[in-house]
């Protein structure tokens, strides 16, 4: 090997050691700089306050089980000091209306950044993947060219330029609130993005956002309840497949893709489901062959924006079904249903949807249909 040749090979490892150096100096660097970040604002969370995955692992246990909403009176009310503290914080950097229908203030953490011009939204997007798949919440991103401009939603396949950037998380969802270590994932991720960027990052205050979805599951904890009837052959036989899809599409119903009829309102929103008791979804397929010992029908009362309209056309659907099926309308214990009970439900379901009214969190609207997803 000539003299060139070795002078050449020693000067490439001596770059390629100092890109290493510089590539370790600059992690401690971010890591120092985001320790001090929330160091100033004293918003490390003391250890009696942290959520801790054991936290959240109770927090989904508890959504997963709910039967009966909570008896809460603070519950609205504290969610409604929230949402204005919450809008109070977004006031400050630009007016949350004007990133509907994709954010507000009520349900999620938004984060406001800058990027130099001439950056493109794939740079941006590849830069953030590399932490967003740790969140279990959803995550989105606005942009828009400038003051002005207005704001729209950007995905994967985005390839246009834009200087202003908002991020959004969503805090709460039927799995729980966000966990301290999700929303750390997210704050260290911006931060992280912004030091690339060359640019600056303000980030809301740790506990107060934990605060904030806390209180948001733990109302919508308090209203997310499923109502189901059941219909069952009146003398213990099966229903036929080939005459069930008979009978539930001359009540109006429609089979969709999640293995359910639907009962479709006006507004094309489904109002509640039909589906097979049993552990088989309906297909057009299957329905030629199955039989089943049993339907569900199921209203979920937050997505419903008329509940007890719904619930009353359920139960008409129930006794149509009933009828044209030759079976019976029982509850969940297999007794027949009583007219005491239809009642009470649309008591309950009053209540319930008073309650998010009085939350401004309207059922069947857009939050709602965000927050009781899934």
């Amino acid at each position: 090997m000539s003299d060139l040749q070795w002078a050449l090979l020693g000067s490439g490892i001596v770059a390629i050691a100092c890109v290493w150096l510089y590539n370790v100096w600059q992690e401690r660097k971010f890591r120092r700089s985001t320790d001090e970040l929330f160091r100033k604002s004293g918003e490390d969370a003391p250890d009696g306050n942290a959520v801790t995955s054991s936290d959240t692992a109770e927090m989904s246990a508890a959504r997963e089980r709910r039967i009966e909403p909570r008896s809460d009176n603070d519950l609205g009310s504290s969610l409604g000091d929230g949402i204005a503290s919450a809008e109070n914080d977004v006031d400050e950097i630009a007016n949350a209306n004007e990133y509907a229908p994709w954010a507000d203030a009520a349900s999620d953490c938004l984060v406001r950044f800058d990027v130099p011009p001439g950056v493109a939204a794939p740079a941006i997007w590849a830069a953030q993947s590399t932490w967003s798949g740790e969140l279990s919440k959803p995550l989105r991103y606005l942009a828009r060219g400038g003051e002005g401009d207005a704001w729209q939603l950007i995905g994967a396949n985005d390839i246009g330029f834009y200087t202003q950037w908002l991020a959004v998380l969503q805090l709460a969802d039927r799995q729980g609130a966000v966990s301290d270590r999700e929303l750390m994932v997210f704050f260290d991720g911006l931060q992280q993005l912004a030091t690339q960027l060359n640019s600056v990052v303000t980030l809301p205050g740790r506990s107060e956002t934990l605060q904030r979805a806390q209180q948001l599951d733990d109302f919508c904890a308090s209203v997310d309840v499923l109502f189901s009837l059941h219909v069952i052959e009146a003398q213990g036989g099966s229903f036929v497949g080939t005459k069930l899809r008979g009978v539930c599409e001359a009540a109006g119903l429609a089979l969709q893709g999640d293995g359910c009829f639907h009962a479709v309102g006006a507004d094309g929103a489904t109002e509640y489901v039909v589906r097979n008791s049993g552990s088989e979804v309906f297909t057009l397929e299957s329905l030629r062959s199955l039989a089943t010992n049993g339907l569900t029908l199921t209203l979920d009362v937050p997505r419903v924006a008329d509940g007890v309209g719904a619930f009353d056309r359920m139960v008409g659907t129930a006794r149509q079904l009933e009828r044209g099926l030759g079976g019976k309308l029982v509850d969940a214990q297999r007794a027949p249903l009583a007219d005491e009970l239809i009642l009470g439900i649309r008591q309950k379901i009053v209540e319930l949807q008073t309650m998010m009214h009085g939350a401004g969190m309207p059922p069947g609207g857009e939050l709602a249909s965000k927050l009781f997803s899934g």
